[in-house]
């Protein structure tokens, strides 16, 4: 337990000794336009509960203003319920981030119906990554509030089993929106492709037009082009304004055929 506290990299479990439980899990909060995590781990046995954060930012003053009320079920519960309380608080924070990110999906969404820059394939990877890793945490603590309900009974009171299942069902709802959320991004991924490919082919259109419109015309070009003595056409006084007047014609034929099949 020593060694895995300072290892900031863990994921949520939990483990039962004989003298209390220790479970890990990450916090996550939305700090001005980003979000940021951090791993807490909390120790709690019969008379104690100790907490242990990455960093000096206390995430727990609101649940120290509970303890300073007089009569209230924190001040006169067990260390169970106080790290129930923790976890919550925890967990309630998840809801933040998923309406933070929840905004950001919908404004992409926005933007990306009106236009579709590299800017915004940058934005769309990188709430890609924060899901990732938020999913990555939220699995396992399912796990953790389970075995926290079932297998550790001898430290958590039976009066607290009922907030355990309540934080079991914020967990659950979290993990909903989180695949939701990871379904929403795929989804603008998919039509931020498509417009791309769309526009290359509208690209790729436009240059097939021009080229089978003047590859006959160089064709003919190239024929008259020749260095050959005997060419019957050349002598001909009206050969020049008859052989525009053929390449105009060819010109507009295939420019009228591509009109009526819809490529112009």
């Amino acid at each position: 337990m020593i060694e895995d506290i300072p290892s900031v990299g863990q994921r949520p479990k939990i483990e039962s000794m004989s003298t209390g439980v220790y479970t890990v899990l990450r916090k996550y909060d939305v700090i001005g336009d980003g979000v940021h995590s951090e791993q807490v781990s909390i120790v709690f046995g019969e008379g104690y509960l100790i907490s242990f954060q990455e960093t000096s930012v206390d995430i727990f003053d609101p649940i120290r203003i509970r303890v300073r009320q007089p009569g209230g079920r924190i001040r006169n519960g067990n260390p169970d319920y106080l790290a129930y309380a923790l976890l919550d608080l925890i967990v309630d924070k998840y809801f933040v981030v998923l309406e933070y990110i929840g905004d950001r999906i919908e404004d992409l969404e926005d933007d990306l119906i009106e236009k579709g820059s590299a800017e915004m394939l940058t934005e769309i990877y990188k709430l890609k990554r924060i899901l990732l890793a938020f999913r990555r945490h939220i699995w396992p603590l399912r796990q953790v509030v389970l075995k926290l309900q079932r297998d550790v009974q001898m430290h958590v009171k039976e009066e607290t089993q009922i907030f355990l299942r309540d934080l079991y069902d914020h967990v659950i709802r979290v993990t909903d929106h989180v695949e939701t959320y990871r379904e929403s991004i795929t989804g603008m991924l998919d039509i931020y492709l498509s417009r791309v490919s769309n526009k290359m082919n509208e690209v790729m259109q436009v240059l097939t037009v021009i080229s089978v419109i003047f590859i006959p015309l160089t064709l003919m070009a190239s024929i008259y082009g020749m260095n050959w003595q005997w060419i019957p056409e050349l002598e001909f006084y009206y050969g020049y304004p008859v052989f525009m007047a053929i390449m105009f014609i060819v010109g507009l034929t295939l420019l009228a055929y591509f009109r009526r099949i819809g490529w112009v």
